[in-house]
């Protein structure tokens, strides 16, 4: 049972003792086909059926469907932090790219000694080469000993 299984997971078949695989044949009980003795699997040379490219070869580039160059990193900046008035931050992201991208940005809201009260981030669309906000909220819990809100990154990866 466990030889048929195995044949089956590997496409070959038996067939009155002989093992076919890719229409190439071997005689006798047992194998599978898969290999001989004839054949060269040295990847330096292409006898035996076999064509590879040496190993340090540079790889074949293939095609992705699109030859646009890669998409810049956006600008972002703080245009208010967060306050009593208004429990979260204010970040404009500038998109310099001509089509539409994705940034996430986050701010880290600190205490006036640097230590991290939270962070907010989220992920905004932009437009191309234009300019959005967005707001990241602060738990208000930590608005009374907030001092300031700091980028976690000014120049956010854009992704298509």
């Amino acid at each position: 049972m466990s030889a048929l299984v195995m044949l089956t997971l590997t496409g070959f078949s038996t067939t009155g003792g002989k093992s076919k695989s890719g229409g190439s044949k071997s005689s006798g009980g047992g194998g599978g086909g898969c290999s001989s003795s004839k054949q060269d699997h040295d990847s330096s040379s292409s006898s035996g059926g076999y064509n590879t490219r040496p190993t340090n070869a540079a790889p074949t580039p293939t095609a992705t469907g699109s030859s646009a160059a890669p998409l810049k990193d956006g600008v972002a900046r703080v245009v208010s932090c967060a306050s009593a008035k208004q429990p979260y931050a204010v970040v404009e992201v500038r998109n310099p790219n001509r089509s539409s991208a994705d940034f996430t940005v986050g701010v880290e809201f600190r205490e006036a000694s640097g230590w991290n009260l939270d962070v907010g981030t989220d992920t905004i669309r932009v437009p191309g080469r234009q300019t959005k906000t967005v707001q990241l909220p602060l738990d208000s819990t930590h608005l009374t000993t907030l001092d300031r809100c700091v980028l976690t990154q000014d120049r956010p990866d854009a992704v298509a």
